[in-house]
């Protein structure tokens, strides 16, 4: 069965390089791994589609046709899903650790845990570093405004990124989230700090610096289900990528994953199609329902999120209300080593296998407003002195990477 697979993939890769006429480096290909033929106790295939560049993906009795589209990476739009197979290769470090036919056996927590908080903070890594865009549309389609903000994360789960964390801090804290604001001017050096626990019991927590005060203030209690700071995303979307203390989580089951442009704006062809991404269509998704628990009160009833088997990423999530109203759409297509540097802005690209979280495409229901927040320029491996994850680096207010990261 695997060498069938293989077979298959190298066909559907012949395929597509003829019918695109873009050839990806020979070297990449032929080191490229198969596909896998089995998927959550059930068979996976992908095949050629009858038109050029599309493929047929099956997975036990379900089928989808992937289509290439805009705004896609060049590697993924030419291989189709496929290109998912490098994330199943042996000896991969969290999240992808586990061999594919055993990840269909984590607990609803630890999907959470590996999708979005392990994926997002990058602990094969010594730090991943972002500028982002978020832009804010009105309910008429008109932009309301545009945010430009720097964050780095650096991730404890191997052992190996301590130097970030204080000596309180290296045997409690897992993970360091720091963002900072940069444009526009009213918000601008605006920043805070978001710490992650190794108690999965603990909330997280928070700093804000409001450079108007030049003070530093501790956020009270648990804000995950709070506004990020001049946003439409919560705490819960943007640095709280943990399971949280406050939430119930449960599989509801899993299934082929075909996102289509009324799911989220993100997938639309011509959607920002000049930042490159991979939407995980035709890889599995593991559904996993959050709710709140007995006697807590948030911002949703339930919250459905769906995390690919292959990737191990967070890739699309819906919320509703308590009578089943749909309150919230959020696409999160990932980026790629294709897209992302190494150390500097300027570079070397980074393995393909390295991924950051990319884009996130929210569309709120409640007020009609929705958004779009994407990585300008991303990399990994930073050079940081140790003592970057504190007060000291907010009150200097640096206004790009390269000030930041200085």
């Amino acid at each position: 069965m695997r060498r069938l697979g293989f077979i298959q993939f190298i066909l559907a890769l012949i395929f597509v390089v003829s019918s695109v006429g873009m050839a990806a480096d020979e070297s990449e290909l032929t080191n490229w791994p198969p596909p896998p033929t089995m998927i959550a106790g059930k068979p996976y295939s992908i095949t050629p589609g009858k038109d050029p560049g599309t493929f047929v993906v099956k997975w036990g009795d379900e089928q989808m046709l992937w289509k290439p589209k805009d705004y896609m990476q060049a590697k993924y739009k030419q291989m189709g899903p496929a290109f998912y197979a490098l994330w199943t290769q042996k000896g991969m470090p969290l999240p992808w650790n586990l061999p594919v036919d055993q990840r269909a056996s984590l607990t609803a927590a630890r999907y959470i845990e590996m999708c979005n908080g392990t994926f997002e903070y990058a602990p094969y890594a010594k730090n991943y570093w972002d500028s982002v865009r978020v832009l804010i549309y009105r309910p008429d389609g008109s932009l309301r405004g545009t945010t430009d903000m720097l964050e780095m994360y650096a991730d404890n789960s191997l052992g190996t990124n301590g130097e970030y964390f204080s000596s309180d801090e290296v045997n409690t804290v897992l993970r360091k989230y720091m963002w900072e604001y940069t444009n526009p001017p009213e918000v601008r050096g605006e920043g805070g700090v978001t710490t992650t626990f190794k108690d999965l019991s603990l909330p997280p927590q928070d700093t804000l610096y409001l450079p108007t005060v030049r003070k530093v203030r501790r956020l009270a209690g648990a804000v995950s289900k709070q506004y990020f700071p001049g946003l439409i995303y919560r705490y819960e979307d943007v640095s709280h990528t943990n399971p949280l203390p406050e939430l119930n989580y449960k599989i509801v089951g899993f299934h082929l994953f075909n996102p289509t442009p009324d799911m989220s704006m993100s997938y639309n062809s011509d959607h920002v199609s000049d930042i490159k991404r991979v939407d995980g269509a035709g890889d599995v998704v593991v559904e996993i329902e959050t709710t709140p628990k007995p006697g807590v009160s948030w911002w949703y009833a339930k919250r459905i999120i769906y995390c690919g088997l292959q990737e191990m990423a967070y890739l699309y999530d819906v919320a509703y209300d308590a009578n089943g109203k749909v309150l919230r759409k959020s696409g999160h297509p990932i980026m790629t080593g294709e897209k992302l540097h190494m150390k500097t802005t300027d570079g070397p690209w980074a393995p393909d296998w390295y991924a950051a979280w990319g884009m996130m495409s929210v569309e709120n229901f409640d007020t009609g407003f929705t958004s779009d927040a994407y990585i300008v320029i991303g990399g990994f491996n930073a050079d940081l002195p140790n003592s970057f994850f504190t007060d000291s680096t907010l009150y200097r207010q640096p206004k790009s990477l390269l000030e930041w990261t200085q």
